[in-house]
């Protein structure tokens, strides 16, 4: 899993870097529309899963940074915390 948050963070970071390239190269043209569906995507996901954030332990401003990063990776890690069982002694 550790290597599909890299390439997603990879997509990030080229979906960015996009923006500062010749306007006639093809990455100019698909990059900028690959960062505003991942905004679109991961700002869903995080309206779809805010009740589940405002549970787990964190601000929601920490939940929604590691949402638009990691998306649904993010996600499953907080579900995870909220279903491990709990050691009391």
């Amino acid at each position: 899993m550790a290597i599909a948050k890299a390439g997603l963070v990879v997509l990030w970071i080229l979906s960015m870097a996009s923006f500062f390239l010749p306007p006639e190269s093809l990455a100019a043209e698909w990059g900028p529309r690959l960062f505003w569906l991942l905004v679109v995507v991961h700002g869903g996901e995080f309206l779809f899963f805010i009740r589940t954030f405002r549970s787990a332990p964190g601000g929601l401003i920490h939940h929604f940074l590691w949402t638009m990063v990691l998306g649904f990776f993010h996600i499953r890690q907080v579900q995870g915390q909220d279903s491990a069982p709990s050691s009391s002694s």
